[in-house]
């Protein structure tokens, strides 16, 4: 059963029978896996960085075989941790974890299955394996080891319905920054950067100064995230507020991702 006074606390009866002397209850806290999930973040914040570098100023050398590692990783890495880490959230009362997390691992996880099915199983093609710029209406043909080559074909005009997504994407973004102003100054930052950065992404295949800004700000926010992990990482391990994450409010104790729900205290 789980506590009534805390939620992430769970209560474990050591004995079917409440009158044995076995019969207490051990409680098992359920511990704050946010810094797990903002590392996941930053990693998957500078891979994507890493990828528009190469977009803006092509590299064979990087091309070929950094599109081998960057789906799986984006599926995995940014995908896949993000949604479990959100799930678990959910037992610790963590609205505002569970829904950043649930929703960034969503939108990684198709990103990521659409990069390896793009990476993997693109149309056959015939001729040398080959690397173009990926400027413009260009096809690019890459040698996987073992295999035939193939071209993925990238399009010059500007596929709306991606901007579409991105647009989802912006708001699910807006109204975080919004809640993180219940949390601390240092998510807000980190939620208010990334809003930005996703209002370049809807028009970047449009313009490449919002691509260049795109790249940029992929770099700043990894950092940042990275900086949260870390100070959150070690505020949970020595059980006090090492870093000073400067809370909204006076007298309280705050966690990066983190805003309990109607329904209790958050553990």
């Amino acid at each position: 059963t789980s506590s009534t006074a805390d939620p992430a606390t769970l209560a474990v009866r050591l004995s079917g029978d409440p009158s044995a002397p076995g019969a207490a209850l051990a409680t098992i806290k359920q511990c704050n896996m946010s810094p797990a999930g903002l590392y996941g973040i930053s990693a998957i914040l500078g891979l994507q960085a890493m990828l528009l570098s190469h977009q803006l100023m092509p590299s064979q050398r990087v091309w070929t075989p950094y599109m081998q590692t960057w789906s799986c990783y984006a599926f995995f890495l940014g995908g896949l941790l993000s949604f479990i880490i959100g799930l678990l959230e959910v037992f610790r009362n963590n609205i505002f974890g569970a829904t950043a997390f649930l929703g960034f691992g969503a939108i990684w996880l198709a990103r990521g299955l659409e990069f390896i099915l793009q990476t993997y199983s693109p149309k056959r093609t015939k001729g040398a394996a080959n690397v173009e710029g990926p400027q413009g209406a260009t096809a690019i043909k890459i040698e996987l080891s073992g295999y035939d080559s193939y071209e993925i074909q990238q399009e010059s005009e500007q596929n709306w319905g991606l901007a579409i997504r991105e647009v989802y994407v912006v708001a699910f973004i807006a109204v975080l920054v919004v809640q993180s102003f219940r949390i601390n100054k240092a998510t807000t930052v980190f939620c208010v950067l990334y809003l930005i950065k996703a209002m370049f992404d809807v028009f970047e295949d449009l313009s490449t100064t919002c691509k260049w800004f795109s790249m940029v700000l992929s770099w700043i926010l990894s950092g940042v995230a990275f900086l949260l992990f870390a100070a959150e990482l070690t505020n949970e391990v020595y059980g006090k507020e090492v870093f000073n994450l400067q809370p909204w409010r006076q007298n309280q104790r705050t966690q990066a991702f983190a805003a309990a729900g109607n329904n209790g205290a958050m553990g």
